[in-house]
């Protein structure tokens, strides 16, 4: 993993539970790299990157209690994007900004269009974050819901559409404390 600086200093301005997820999403996605000998850390610099771009979106949006407006809604789906964009200006590679931009699917909201790149590898690492990102969110407390077990996470998300299945059994079968990964930084 080669960030720059200047992501370094972006990633210290996050809020601490963003900059927390980031870093427990990271070593999840590391210990997956690590399980699949996987050729690359594309996986791991995108995961721990991933929400950087909720550094432009309100804390009075992202620390709310109960549920978005439709606005704000729109406002935090375009996290993915706005990470793209820093990233591109940070010249993050188009692997791992890709992954980052489709963390939370195939068509994130955009403000304006992309450039076509297609790669299967980058929607599989996507997806696999996607399901990372989703397992450590259902496996931490947040202020409205009392976090999952590992075993009641991996068998939600089964349950749901578009997470990769293969990372679900590495995580159901492999984490079982997850109270390791917990305390990240800050």
């Amino acid at each position: 993993m080669n960030l720059s600086e200047k992501i370094k200093e972006k990633m210290e301005l996050l809020d601490s539970t963003t900059y927390n997820h980031s870093i427990r999403v990271w070593k999840l996605a590391l210990s997956v790299e690590e399980y699949y000998r996987m050729a690359d850390d594309s996986l791991s610099t995108a995961a721990l990157v991933h929400d950087i771009g909720k550094l432009y979106i309100s804390p009075a949006i992202l620390d709310k209690h109960e549920g978005f407006t439709e606005l704000e809604r729109e406002l935090v789906d375009l996290h993915p994007y706005i990470a793209y964009r820093m990233l591109k200006e940070c010249n993050v590679s188009e692997v791992v900004r890709r992954i980052v931009l489709y963390h939370h699917g195939r068509k994130p909201r955009l403000l304006s269009p992309l450039p076509e790149f297609y790669s299967s590898m980058v929607e599989n690492k996507a997806k696999m974050l996607k399901t990372i990102d989703a397992f450590e969110a259902l496996t931490t407390d947040r202020p409205y819901r009392r976090r999952m077990s590992v075993k009641q996470a991996t068998v939600y998300l089964r349950e749901q559409e578009g997470y990769h299945r293969q990372v679900l059994r590495y995580l159901r079968e492999n984490i079982h404390d997850f109270d390791h990964l917990s305390d990240a930084g800050r």
